[in-house]
């Protein structure tokens, strides 16, 4: 059944939302320094936080303590839904002249209180209202302006993430089923009921859609914020590769917590034939003859003996919430018998047409086969069943049938265990591969900014109108000379970098120059020195020095600049001698 594959699969389908969610979070994280106006970091604490409610749910349907669980993930809900409202609210007042002021929170909180008859779930589900229809106005809103402003081959791209997102906060209006309109008439069972697909499906597809549009954009931004060539272009699209692994270990983690869950459904679908057989072993076709179908039944003895026996199994077996017996009367499914009281409001009684009955259970009256599987809907709920024909055996004729029904919900919960395991590896190694990709991006920009700054450097060394040398700050030789350097020494590159900054000092006065450097480098003085070189043909030239420490390639270096100022000493010796 369709129905039932998508139902075994929501724990899986809360995983991928989760996913979808933390990694749209992640990129919004990462555009918050980028060329944009937006406060990304809002909106990606609200989709982190969505990302930990997601995968609370997980959690949850392998454990009995559901309100625990449900107050976790409404108060997550309620800081998710406030971060993303504050995004909502900043961004307009960013586009919109009118202003948001901080009163829009008690609009969205204040209503939630009258939820509180109906208790925490009841305060979450009209919370729950008030975000979505926040956000149902604002985010498209905001990302549509924010698509007019952008660049023409980035528009499309936003624009369809606001029609996606508007999207998703429309299915947000479906949710949990409680007793108010218009919970009571708009929530999950009912959308299940009418489309066969858990409204949790649609939602994950649209996220994943949307986080596919996201990564698009933020790609482009960070394309125009670093500004590279076309190589390094190519390297930060790598991020499609991670999608693709991400597909791969996705899908493999599913088709791993697939097979896990299908051993422990067959498994528990053996345990319910088993009961219903020992069940059924008791009924004996020749009282059930005397059943007539009808409210008459109500009086007679069998009925009333039969009726507490199926009571006490079903006491007896941990669980079940129905058994029932079944018959066929005018070409119709009417129930003889079920374990309700009499007067409850879920009670069944004799002759009442089973209008919901499955195409699986009515075959069962024609062609005789026991049966065990599910999911199946009904007006009580959605439950795995487990149904045993009861045949006269003198005719051959299948004159009843035994149901029992265990609620969805806690059939699937050992189930869920179960699959909890390969999840939960899958999950953890999507966080290292994810963490490897940032680290490997962070450092991979670091590389680049490097070649950038080594360039921007390179350029500015060998166009300087004045000797330049790169001294190993260690070793004192030189590393790198511009042009300029040797036509002031008279030396060609090659005999410079086979030399010592100190070779090239005045041997006049070489010791005071050899301290003078050495004490101007320990001192990181920003002021110039004057000091004294000799030139290859043994010419003194004064000079000017500035020198700085660089780091280049984790190594530290001292740039020096060396501004030859012969002319000026001649200048001021001729005003000297001109004073005297």
């Amino acid at each position: 059944m369709q129905n039932g594959f998508f139902l075994n699969q929501l724990d899986y389908i809360f995983f991928i939302n989760g996913l979808s969610n933390f990694l749209v979070g992640m990129m919004f994280f990462n555009l918050r320094s980028k060329q944009t106006k937006l406060p990304w970091i809002f909106i990606t604490f609200g989709f982190i936080t969505l990302a930990l409610k997601e995968w609370t749910q997980v959690i949850s349907f392998s454990f009995a303590e559901k309100k625990l669980f449900y107050f976790i993930q409404v108060f997550l809900v309620f800081i998710a839904g406030i971060s993303i409202i504050e995004f909502c609210r900043r961004s307009w007042n960013i586009y919109c002249k009118r202003k948001i002021r901080i009163w829009i929170y008690l609009v969205i909180i204040l209503p939630s209180l009258m939820g509180i008859k109906f208790g925490i779930i009841g305060v979450g589900v009209i919370f729950g209202y008030g975000i979505s229809t926040a956000l149902f106005i604002f985010v498209p809103v905001i990302f549509w302006n924010e698509a007019k402003r952008s660049e023409k081959n980035i528009r499309k791209t936003l624009y369809s993430a606001s029609v996606v997102i508007f999207l998703i906060l429309l299915t947000n209006i479906i949710i949990p089923k409680v007793s108010f309109f218009p919970a009571s008439v708009i929530n999950h069972e009912t959308f299940f009921k009418i489309t066969g697909i858990p409204v949790q499906v649609v939602r994950a597809t649209l996220m994943i859609v949307f986080s596919f549009l996201i990564w698009n954009y933020y790609s482009f931004i960070w394309l125009k914020t670093i500004e590279i060539n076309h190589k390094h272009k190519f390297y930060i699209f790598k991020g499609k590769y991670l999608v693709f692994l991400l597909l791969i270990i996705v899908t493999t983690g599913w088709v791993f917590s697939e097979l896990s869950g299908k051993k422990a459904i067959n498994e528990r679908n053996k345990e319910m034939l088993i009961n219903t057989k020992i069940a059924a072993s008791a009924l004996k076709p020749e009282q059930i003859n005397k059943l007539k179908g009808d409210l008459s039944d109500l009086k007679n003895k069998i009925y009333i003996e039969m009726k507490g026996y199926l009571i006490t199994v079903r006491n007896s077996y941990p669980g079940c919430r129905w058994f029932y017996l079944l018959a066929m009367k005018q070409n119709k499914v009417i129930f003889l018998m079920d374990t309700e009281p009499q007067g409850s409001q879920d009670n069944s009684p004799p002759g009442q047409i089973y209008t919901e009955v499955s195409d699986i259970l009515r075959s069962v009256f024609i062609k005789p086969a026991e049966y065990s599987g599910g999911p199946m809907p009904d007006r009580w709920g959605i439950w795995y069943s487990s149904v045993i024909p009861i045949i006269n055996k003198s005719s051959g004729k299948v004159i009843a049938v035994l149901g029992v029904d265990v609620d969805a919900r806690d059939f699937l919960k050992n189930i869920h265990l179960v699959r909890l395991m390969p999840i939960t590896i899958t999950f953890l190694i999507i966080q290292i591969l994810i963490g490897f990709f940032i680290i490997n991006q962070k450092s991979y920009l670091s590389r680049m900014n490097l070649i950038e700054f080594e360039k921007r450097y390179r350029t500015l060394f060998d166009s300087s109108s004045d000797a330049s040398l790169l001294i190993d700050i260690n070793s004192n030789t030189i590393v790198e000379a511009n042009k300029k350097a040797e036509e002031l020494l008279k030396l060609s590159e090659a005999d410079l970098l086979k030399s010592n900054i100190f070779d090239i000092l005045s041997d006049g006065n070489k010791e005071e120059n050899i301290n003078m450097f050495k004490n101007y480098l320990s001192s990181n003085s920003n002021t110039a020195i004057e000091m004294e070189l000799i030139r290859s043909d043994n010419v003194i030239i004064p000079v000017e020095i500035k020198a700085n420490k660089i780091n280049l390639n984790g190594k530290e270096y001292v740039l020096g600049i060396f501004r030859d100022i012969t002319g000026r000493k001649k200048n001021e010796e001729k005003l000297k001698l001109a004073k005297e």
